[in-house]
């Protein structure tokens, strides 16, 4: 079956850490505390970002 790559990154919990995290192209960015407001905006700029692009590596 193939890989999807059209797909979004999630946004997930870092147990270790207690924080949010997504992963985009291959690098982790932290965050901030899980389900924090902070780290919702935090997510929506680096996926803003990540789309521009044309989804490519940065």
């Amino acid at each position: 079956m193939p890989r999807l790559t059209e797909a979004v990154p999630k946004y997930r919990l870092h147990r270790q850490f207690g924080q949010a995290i997504v992963t985009i192209n291959g690098r982790d960015h932290l965050l901030g505390p899980q389900k924090s407001k902070a780290s919702k905006v935090e997510y929506d700029r680096l996926i803003g970002e990540w789309l521009a692009s044309g989804r490519s590596a940065s």
